[in-house]
Formats: C-alpha cells, sequence, structure tokens
C-alpha cells in the first residue's frame, strides 16, 4: 500500500522456506518461517517476527538493529539484547483492496513445483476477483475495518475454533494442557453466554473432527456459516463481541479483528504488550472465567453509552496504531533512525 502510494520504494526478496527445528522446543519447530528480515536504504535493519510465542530468536536479535515482536513479554527486554526489542501490535490476516501482484509473485515463489504455483495462481485469481466484486471470503482491509455504528441493540458474538492436542508429542505435555485450557474456557464460555443471553448471543465451534468429539452441540453448521464471511456480518451486526486466549498466551486475530471493526470488546487479559494507549477498562472489559464473560458483557449491554465510547475508542486505535500501512511506516521509520544511529 505504501509502495502503491509513492511513499517508499518496495522491493521484495524470496528466500528458501527454512526446515522445522529439530532440535529445542517443539512449539518453535516453524518458528522461522514466520520472520521477515526488513532492509531500509540508508541504514537499519529489522526482523518482523509474528509467531504466537514470546522466545526470540537470539542470532536475529544480535544480527539486526531492531527486533519487532507480536508476542513481546516485559520480562524479555531484559535479556541481552533486550533493548533492540519493539512490540509489532496487534495483527491479523488483512489483504489491500486492490490486486496486488507482490503478493502474486510471493504466492508464486512459495510454491515448490509447476503444479502447486498452477494451484496458486488459480486460487489467487478466484479470490482477487471476488473480493472486486464482494464475494467469497479474501479479508481486505475494506472488509476487515468499519467505523463505528452507534446505537446498535445488545448483541454478542463468539465464534472460535478448538484446537486437537494429537499432534502435541508426548514430551511437551505442557503444550497438551495449555492447549486443552484453551479450549476448555471457549467451550464453557460459549455455553454460558448461550444460557444467560439466547437469542441476543450468537456464535459457536468451528466445525472440525476434534470439535465433533469435544463439543458437538456448540458447533457451527457448517464450513460456510463459521467462514471469514460469516463471521465479518456477524460481527458488524452485534456491538459486543467476545475473545480468548490466542496459543502461547497470544494476542489473538480476533481481538485484532474486532478492534478494527469497532466493536466493544470482552477479553481475558492480555499477556504480551501493544503499542500505543491500549488497556484494559477503556477498549476491552477482561474476564478470567465464564461467570466473569457473561457479567462484563451484561455490564455493556446495560450501559449503551459505555459500549459506543468503546467502540470509538477501538476506532481511533485502529486508525492511529493498527492500520497496516501505518503500522509498516512506523517499523521503517523507527528502523531507519535506530540504523543511521539515533537513540530514539
Amino acid at each position: 500500500m505504501l509502495a502503491r502510494e509513492g511513499r517508499i520504494r518496495l522491493e521484495v526478496a524470496m528466500r528458501p522456506e527454512d526446515p522445522p527445528l529439530v532440535h529445542g522446543p517443539w512449539h518453535l519447530r516453524d518458528k522461522k518461517r514466520l520472520q521477515t528480515v526488513v532492509e531500509v536504504e540508508g541504514g537499519g535493519s529489522c526482523v518482523l517476527d509474528v509467531h504466537d510465542s514470546w522466545e526470540v530468536d537470539e542470532g536475529d536479535l544480535a544480527a539486526h538493529d531492531l527486533y519487532f515482536k507480536r508476542s513481546l513479554s516485559p520480562e524479555t527486554l531484559l535479556m541481552p539484547g533486550g533493548h533492540k526489542l519493539r512490540t509489532l501490535g496487534l495483527l491479523n490476516d488483512v489483504r489491500p483492496d486492490f490486486l496486488d501482484m507482490i503478493e502474486l509473485r510471493n504466492e508464486l515463489g512459495a510454491a515448490r513445483s509447476a503444479p502447486a504455483r498452477l494451484q496458486k495462481l488459480l486460487r489467487w485469481a478466484v479470490l482477487s476477483v471476488g473480493a472486486r466484486l464482494d464475494l467469497g471470503s479474501r479479508p481486505t482491509l475494506s472488509r476487515m475495518s468499519s467505523p463505528p455504528t452507534p446505537g446498535q441493540p445488545a448483541g454478542v458474538l463468539l465464534m472460535a475454533g478448538l484446537w486437537d492436542p494429537a499432534p502435541v508429542p508426548t514430551w511437551a505435555a505442557g503444550k497438551r494442557e495449555e492447549w486443552e485450557s484453551i479450549n476448555q474456557m471457549r467451550i464453557e464460555c460459549i455455553r454460558a453466554l448461550r444460557r444467560e443471553f439466547g437469542n441476543r448471543f450468537h456464535g459457536g465451534i468451528r466445525p472440525s473432527a476434534y470439535a465433533r468429539q469435544r463439543a458437538p452441540d456448540l458447533m457451527l453448521p457448517s464450513e460456510k456459516a463459521a467462514g471469514q464471511r460469516a463471521f465479518v456480518r456477524h460481527a458488524r451486526e452485534r456491538p459486543v463481541c467476545v475473545t480468548s486466549t490466542g496459543l502461547h498466551g497470544s494476542n489473538g486475530w480476533r481481538l485484532a479483528e474486532f478492534v478494527a471493526l469497532s466493536r466493544a470488546i470482552v477479553s481475558e487479559p492480555l499477556r504480551y504488550t501493544v503499542p500505543g494507549p491500549f488497556a484494559a477498562g477503556t477498549h476491552y472489559l477482561p474476564f478470567t472465567s465464564p461467570e466473569e464473560c457473561v457479567a462484563q458483557v451484561a455490564r455493556l449491554f446495560d450501559d449503551p453509552a459505555a459500549r459506543d465510547a468503546m467502540a470509538q475508542r477501538n476506532w481511533e486505535y485502529f486508525g492511529t496504531w493498527q492500520r497496516p500501512e501505518r503500522l509498516a511506516l512506523r517499523v521503517i521509520a523507527l528502523t531507519h533512525a535506530i540504523g543511521r544511529g539515533d537513540p530514539g
């Protein structure tokens, strides 16, 4: 988007995908795949690390001027080189509204065979053309963000997926317990919200074989009903939206999506830092149990002015700190300043 506006000159180089790590924690096996290096002409380079977990790649931290971390824990700042760490912010999958040839080139570059490249090309074409006709589920910026709609009748949304712990190896038992805890919180919150608010609640679990075992009564009726297009429609119709902690304690994509859609938010407390003035009580109401989740939703139902004010604050936060091109420009400006020796 910045390159299209003429604000930067952008060159993208694809590197071979790193193989999964065979040593170290199981959940970091794919970490390198979720890191990108940005080099700024005239000075400065940084790493963008969007992995869910808090762990930092110490080699990349030493090799570059700055290291932007999606899940930045305050304790990590105390590690050697911690002065280079910066929080990247709330993130979700969002694409430009125009047909992005850089994205297409990246997609094709990641394919490992001619049939795979053809498949990616056809899928990209269908999704891109469909988005221009307002069809399909491509998460374009205009679809994934919208200003507040004051005065909406009280309604609440919680659509979530469950993480099947079967792939977690037995020697990573802590991660298996973590996944099961995430699943249990989501299941219990959906049940509690449905019981308390009846037809003012919409939500359920994304269909899967694991969801069919754990909570068949909560499964949404189809993949289409659980898809991105249906999710955005329901979120726009309901002023209160609920989200839970992501894998490894991360600030989940749903949180970023609800901020961009100017919703009043009820969320588990954030474990990782977020840039700018984003805080519990002003941008979201925290909960630590299903009962507290219900109570916080009821609080927003009972105070339309408070939920409209929260929606407005989230829209303002999105415009300043989270819009993709502004987040990218902040990364570039900070990296260039540090690379040229500006300690700020």
